[in-house]
């Protein structure tokens, strides 16, 4: 009985995550990530097949060598990001601007149209 009941709790949680796992794919694959979906998917697997004393020195080994790579891509992304704003703000101002110019042309040219009145409609006929 308790083998049956753990055999159901097993299989409830892999059909969990392959559940979880298919909303992912679909999630990556409409917003263009699949590439790095099936490359995270990929170095799971290998991180999953390794003993632990091979896990450690691969661990080791990437944070060791690698990761001081960490600080530069950060930089390079604050900077990055930084330029990006500064480029919409500048993006923002212009067509707020434009926008404005627009309208003000828009309601000069209204004030500027003559009125002509319905007595002169009648008049003229």
């Amino acid at each position: 009985m308790a083998e049956a009941s753990e055999t159901k709790n097993s299989y409830g949680f892999w059909s969990r995550c392959v559940s979880a796992i298919e909303k992912i794919a679909l999630k990556s694959l409409s917003t263009g990530n699949f590439a790095w979906f099936v490359l995270l998917v990929i170095s799971v697997a290998c991180i999953w097949k390794l003993d632990h004393k091979d896990l450690k020195e691969v661990l080791l080994m990437v944070l060791v060598t690698y990761g001081w790579l960490g600080y530069v891509v950060a930089a390079v992304a604050i900077f990055a990001c930084i330029l990006i704003l500064r480029w919409r703000e500048r993006f923002y101002q212009q067509e707020m601007t434009r926008v404005s110019e627009v309208k003000n042309q828009l309601m000069q040219g209204k004030l500027e149209l003559p009125l002509k009145s319905s007595v002169e409609k009648g008049e003229q006929r």
